[in-house]
């Protein structure tokens, strides 16, 4: 009877393996669904990305958002050559006040709070290449919703070019419709 028992358990052990769902991840943009409606995001720095259907790049320089705080745009992308400048006084109390997503490309090595926190510098934040490598976030009600997303493994061009940018713009279509609130 035992033996018998052991026997099922063995059958059943090898079936149930044998039966795991085989999952793969891909890279491919299909992964990622085209923004649905027009989007209007202003990048400060070297436009990284690929020309996306509904999505209007607009280069702007950092103090053009200090002169012009009324304007907002749907999403706000910095690129890292403009990091320095970012995590200075003056845009740090900008940034935390921000209304609309903000997303800082290339932040691996520093912890993105910098860029709303007064008490902090880059070289207070600096750590080793494990962050995300962009992160985001935007001011609701008393609170900060942030985002991160990292790269796959080996990231390709198409990675870094297309799928981060579509990435970017599902986050700010759900909090144009009212999420994250």
């Amino acid at each position: 009877m035992r033996i018998k028992l052991l026997s099922f358990l063995l059958i059943l052990s090898v079936l149930l393996l044998g039966c795991q769902e085989n999952k793969t991840v891909t890279n491919n943009s299909e992964l990622y669904d085209l923004p649905t409606i027009p989007l209007e995001i202003a990048i400060v720095g070297k436009n990284p990305f690929q020309q996306v259907e509904n999505i209007n790049y607009k280069p702007i320089e950092l103090t053009d958002l200090l002169e012009e705080k009324n304007k907002t745009y749907d999403a706000l992308i910095v690129t890292r050559e403009y990091f320095n400048q970012a995590a200075t006084k003056a845009y740090q109390d900008y940034f935390s006040r921000i209304e609309y997503p903000v997303f800082f490309i290339g932040t691996e090595d520093i912890l993105p709070g910098v860029f709303r926190d007064s008490r902090l510098t880059l070289n207070d934040v600096e750590f080793g290449k494990s962050g995300q490598y962009v992160s985001g976030f935007v001011r609701t009600n008393d609170r900060y919703q942030v985002w991160g997303l990292d790269l796959p493994e080996n990231p390709t061009e198409k990675d870094k070019k297309l799928n981060i940018i579509l990435r970017i713009s599902k986050i700010v279509q759900i909090f144009n419709n009212g999420g994250y609130r």
